[in-house]
């Protein structure tokens, strides 16, 4: 087992070389860490000097030198295979570690986050073979269409990237459809503004009501081929906007006559829409209602 990482030369009891000659020469190419704890207990030894002493990456590491390797001509990659792991090289930056060799998951078990890794360039397919979770390489805003397309072949449905904090806007340009998308429990509202029309919405299985109230146009809703369009609605707030978008009486039949005024239809309109002299009289007074019928 490696000792710890220290930096600091250890004590040795000299002369090393005696130790070198002595040892066998496989122990000083790879299983020299026990001849040089021999030879190291009194004065200090630095990596550069055991190395010149022909003892190989391995032993060194083996031995308790570590960073110091590094100074001594030691390669990333070298200390990788010699057993170093990434947690003790940390400081080094995810860029060098990565360039020497070492996987996501021990990259993970270092430390670095999903979204560091997947900027690094590494594949979204080994991210998770390392365990990360999609959650783990969503990043702040719209995500990449790549990311979620690439979530998505590996078997991710849109429920499971809904969880994860995708948005359906992320979800559309990463290939899902309207059908996945209202199946994960987006509402109309939120595809709506993921670019979906009212056709694609109503092929979906929204009904017409519910995209009425994600603020389509009754226009809209009429050319995605809706032919009866009823509408309920909770307060005169929503009854405005909805004759903002062109909906008609007709189309809000739970609607009294005042509710209709306050929303801002005029008495002509509603006699329009077939409503008689007696309806709106209360509501609109006799002169309106007079006019209403001159027009």
């Amino acid at each position: 087992m490696a000792a710890p990482c220290s930096g600091q030369p250890l004590a040795a009891k000299p002369p090393l070389h005696r130790y070198r000659h002595e040892a066998p020469a496989s122990a000083r190419s790879n299983d020299g860490g026990d001849v040089i704890r021999a030879a190291c207990s009194s004065e200090g030894v630095f990596a550069a000097e055991v190395i010149s002493h022909g003892f190989g990456v391995d032993s060194c590491v083996d031995a308790g030198y570590c960073l110091e390797l590094l100074e001594a001509g030691a390669t990333l990659e070298s200390l990788r295979h010699a057993g170093v792991e990434a947690h003790r090289l940390k400081h080094l930056g995810l860029s060098k570690l990565r360039q020497a060799g070492y996987t996501a998951r021990e990259l993970k078990h270092a430390g670095f986050d999903g979204l560091s890794l997947l900027r690094q360039g590494v594949t979204v397919a080994d991210l998770i073979q390392a365990e990360f979770a999609p959650k783990d390489l969503r990043g702040r805003g719209v995500q990449s269409a790549t990311l979620v397309y690439e979530l998505g072949f590996l078997g991710f449905s849109a429920t499971e990237l809904r969880v994860a904090g995708f948005s359906a806007s992320d979800l559309t340009v990463g290939g899902f459809t309207a059908t996945q998308l209202r199946a994960a429990g987006f509402s109309a509202m939120e595809l709506k503004a993921a670019g979906f029309s009212a056709a694609e919405l109503r092929e979906a299985g929204f009904t017409a009501e519910q995209l009425a109230h994600a603020r389509f146009f009754r226009q809209q809703l009429e050319a995605a081929g809706f032919e009866r369009i009823m509408i309920n609605f909770s307060d005169t707030y929503q009854l405005r906007s909805f004759k903002t978008r062109g909906f008609l009486p007709d189309n809000l039949p739970a609607a009294t006559v005042s509710e209709l005024r306050i929303a801002g239809f005029s008495a002509t309109e509603l006699r329009q829409q077939g409503f008689d002299a007696l309806q709106l009289l209360s509501e609109f007074g006799m002169m309106a209602v007079f006019l209403a019928w001159l027009h």
